[in-house]
């Protein structure tokens, strides 16, 4: 059986802005102190939304708030 693999702080945090309803763009930004350029935030934010430990992390903390993706 494959270990799951945790979460980095960085990607906690990145999954508490998601949650607290900011842009996977705008999560990325304050989670990893980044000032890149908006196109290459927007990629690096969806690879980190795509990371299963990071996927499951979200859908865990939107069950927990009552939320929906939507």
């Amino acid at each position: 059986m494959a270990e799951k693999k945790k979460l980095t702080i960085k990607q906690a945090k990145f999954v508490e802005g998601i949650a607290k309803g900011k842009t996977q763009a705008q999560a990325y930004i304050d989670a990893y102190d980044t000032k890149g350029h908006l196109p290459t935030v927007e990629a690096e934010a969806s690879k980190t939304t795509n990371k299963p430990q990071v996927k499951e992390a979200i859908e865990a903390a939107m069950t927990k708030l009552n939320l929906t993706a939507e």
